[in-house]
């Protein structure tokens, strides 16, 4: 979980001296200090994480955090307004909102005092997310199915998922609709010459996938033709980037040569692995499918 989640569950359910930082506490801090700080950068998370920390009384943390949240929901609402630049930051006319001349906190309020309630908090413009292809294969053996753990550094770290074949960052200027790379599985090209190389590498023993080398083996199943089933497409929208998703079913009654990081698990036992949101999604579709035929 995040630092919000983390927080208010501290707090709230344990009465743990964690101060929660949400839009609503941002805002409600940043006018009444009357910081200009970006909100959304760096510097300014950790400044008003600090901040609202040192506010936080001890002995009543829950009631706190509950009523500075309320505050910013009910009180110190957001506004819109014409926008000019002070000081390298976007500011708006000095036009009190009407909502400040009922706030029991107006007396003591930097933004009310000095006119700034309509420009803060400053927040920088967010850059348009990254987008990214990341395309699976289900694999089905005698009831089991092979998963890896995600590697540290990368999203999802520490979770489990099925094999993954094409991990491609696509441009910024690309979206899903002009990305038309080609053999991608779409509903008219499926299965793709992608996806079709790597199975057959897979059950040849080959070197592997674009993401992780596979070791040699020494059986050769060029005869085996293994079902396959699909796609079941996702776009599955993050924080910073956008994952275009894709996945294949490969029902197999042998198992391939895998890398080494992955495993064999009952596909039954899968709901005891942590998985991405992602990943359930495209198991909640495959669900669905089943139970309807």
């Amino acid at each position: 979980v995040g630092p919000y989640t983390s927080a208010a569950i501290s707090s709230i359910a344990f009465n743990l001296p964690v101060a929660v930082v949400d839009g609503n506490v941002y805002r409600v801090l940043a006018r009444f200090f009357g910081i200009d700080t970006p909100i959304n950068s760096t510097e300014g998370k950790k400044q008003f994480a600090t901040l609202a920390q040192s506010l936080l009384p001890h002995h009543a943390p829950a009631r706190y955090n509950e009523a500075i949240m309320d505050f910013g929901a009910l009180q110190c609402l957001p506004v819109k307004g014409e926008t000019g630049k002070v000081n390298g930051h976007t500011v708006v006319p000095n036009d009190t909102p009407s909502f400040c001349n009922s706030c029991p906190l107006s007396g003591q309020c930097v933004a009310f005092a000095q006119g700034l309630v309509r420009s803060l908090p400053v927040k920088t413009k967010s850059q348009a997310p990254k987008q990214r292809r990341m395309d699976y294969i289900y694999i089905r053996c005698g009831g089991e199915i092979a998963i890896r753990k995600r590697p540290a550094g990368d999203i999802w770290q520490g979770l489990w998922e099925p094999l993954l074949y094409e991990d491609v960052v696509l441009s910024g200027v690309q979206t899903p609709k002009t990305n038309k790379r080609e053999g991608c599985n779409s509903l008219g090209n499926f299965p793709s010459p992608q996806l079709l190389a790597c199975i057959d590498r897979l059950f040849r023993g080959e070197q592997g996938t674009e993401s992780t080398a596979l070791p040699p083996n020494s059986q050769q199943h060029s005869t085996l033709t293994p079902t396959i089933k699909g796609p079941y497409s996702f776009r599955h929208v993050l924080t910073h980037r956008i994952i275009m998703a894709q996945f294949a079913v490969v029902e197999t009654s042998v198992r391939p040569n895998l890398p080494s990081d992955y495993i064999w698990v009952s596909e039954q036992e899968l709901n005891k692995y942590a998985i991405s949101r992602l990943f359930e999604l495209f198991l909640e579709r495959l669900n669905n499918e089943t139970e309807d035929k």
